[in-house]
């Protein structure tokens, strides 16, 4: 069986290269945005120009800007994920901790589940995990 002790450096590790992997997404997802960015800015200018048609310029900039907002709201969730793992790293922080797990080092800290039956009238199934700590 694992103390909390233990548990709670092998979730650590486990966090931390989750937080390599955040941050890397995080970067790659900037880097779209500012692509995006630029491409708005030179799609008014084509637009000012008069290279382009009015029809043609509002599809893209639709386009284009629903795509950036995509990537932003991804950016802002990986962001909001890393700043959560940063700040478990206490004892009573071992669930959110656990979360960050990937599935092997998950199954290794599982004892059993037990699932039960769903009540009547209901979708929920009841089930439990017994962590091996």
């Amino acid at each position: 069986h694992l103390d909390a002790d233990m548990l709670k450096e092998r979730c650590i590790q486990c966090s931390s290269s989750r937080q390599i992997q955040l941050s890397k997404r995080i970067s790659k997802l900037q880097g779209r945005i500012d692509i995006y960015s630029e491409a708005m800015a030179k799609l008014y200018l084509h637009r000012a120009e008069g290279s382009i048609s009015e029809a043609d310029f509002s599809d893209t900039l639709k386009r284009i800007s629903s795509e950036k907002q995509r990537l932003m709201l991804s950016a802002a969730s990986g962001t909001a994920e890393l700043k959560q793992i940063g700040r478990s790293s206490t004892r009573e922080d071992i669930p959110v901790l656990l979360n960050a797990l990937d599935n092997a080092a998950a199954e290794t800290l599982i004892e059993r589940i037990y699932i039960g039956r769903r009540s009547t009238g209901s979708w929920e199934v009841p089930v439990e995990i017994h962590w091996s700590f």
